[in-house]
């Protein structure tokens, strides 16, 4: 995935260039490199007289800086294939979040919790009394608290797995 560089020195001397947030780079991933206050493209890797070489984090370029600035500002695009698995665990994150902020077993217009109901009810005796509950601290002998984060749980694996599958 190809990402935006923000964090990096540039030395137009010695025309390197160095990759503050990575210990080693792949010359190969090094995609393109544009000095945007001279609108000059530095680094190509396709191009004629815009090369360079890598050693450990520091790229050489083949390109003339000595008419630029240090403070310049570069715009440096580079192949981290790590940043993709990292997007995917950011939306799940985002996602799990979401969910947690609107949980789909709560209906917030009813302040009530939704419950899946499996089976089904055959025959029903006399209702005599029916009592609204407004604060339930246990479901048979399991603290209802729990249940709701039992929920988080399970859906957040599920949500992980597929994602990272």
């Amino acid at each position: 995935m190809n990402i935006k560089i923000d964090n990096y020195t540039f030395d137009k001397t010695a025309k390197t260039i160095t990759f503050s947030d990575y210990t080693s780079i792949s010359l190969p991933r090094v995609v393109l490199i544009t000095n945007v206050e001279g609108n000059a493209i530095i680094y190509n890797f396709a191009g004629s007289g815009v090369g360079g070489s890598v050693s450990g984090n520091v790229l050489t370029l083949d390109y003339d800086t000595s008419s630029m600035a240090n403070t310049d500002k570069l715009q440096i695009i580079y192949d981290d294939k790590d940043a993709s698995l990292l997007v995917q665990l950011l939306e799940s994150i985002k996602l799990l979040f979401r969910v947690t902020a609107n949980p789909p077993w709560v209906d917030k217009s009813a302040n009530q919790m939704r419950a899946q109901v499996t089976g089904s009810l055959t025959t029903a005796g006399t209702v005599s009394t029916v009592t609204t509950v407004t604060g339930i601290t246990n479901l048979g002998g399991y603290p209802a608290q729990q249940g709701i984060i039992d929920q988080n749980r399970a859906a957040w694996a599920v949500l992980t797995r597929g994602r990272l599958a």
